[in-house]
């Protein structure tokens, strides 16, 4: 979101939902030790797909990566792709922006987990309004205990609390045009 608000006028501010902070292919490798981890052990055959994960998360953070490497050694995705986004920090391009910014966080969320909500507040400071919110999911739909992918089947609404703290914030930004 910060990469689209930079030099956009018509962009008066800017909301993350669950945004990452960590380098995608860093925060792959976490996600599938969360995944494969659910069941409380990490099998010989789930220790060969984190190690072939790490490896690709370490091809695509090196110098090695050339636009001529295999995708099947950079997850799938084209090099041309990885090279675009591998350094990319949300909050030093957020941080020069002159635009109001809110970051929402589910604390159950093991995609992009609390610590990134942590990077962001620290990258930021009072720069941006944060809201963590403790029951949500990545999809900012309620629940209880570890979130699962299962979650994702069952049908469900984001929560009313964060569209009424959306809808809040740009209220208030209207009346004081120092915010939203």
């Amino acid at each position: 979101m910060p990469r689209i608000a930079e030099g956009n006028a018509d962009v008066a501010g800017i909301v993350v939902l669950a945004g990452n902070v960590t380098p995608l292919q860093q925060l792959i490798l976490k996600q599938y030790e969360y995944l494969l981890g659910l069941d409380g052990s990490i099998s010989e055959s789930d220790q060969k797909q984190l190690d072939s994960i790490k490896a690709a998360a370490d091809l695509i953070s090196s110098d090695k990566m050339t636009l001529e490497t295999d995708m099947n050694e950079t997850l799938g995705l084209a090099p041309k792709y990885w090279m675009d986004i591998r350094d990319y920090n949300p909050t030093t391009v957020a941080s020069s922006l002159n635009k109001p910014i809110l970051v929402l966080q589910g604390a159950r969320d093991y995609q992009v987990t609390e610590s990134e909500f942590e990077l962001w507040k620290s990258g930021l400071g009072d720069k941006a309004t944060y809201k963590l919110y403790d029951d949500l999911n990545h999809l900012f739909m309620t629940g209880e205990g570890m979130s699962t992918p299962n979650e994702y089947a069952s049908a469900g609404n984001v929560s009313q609390t964060v569209i009424d703290d959306r809808s809040e914030e740009r209220r208030v930004g209207k009346e004081c045009r120092s915010r939203w």
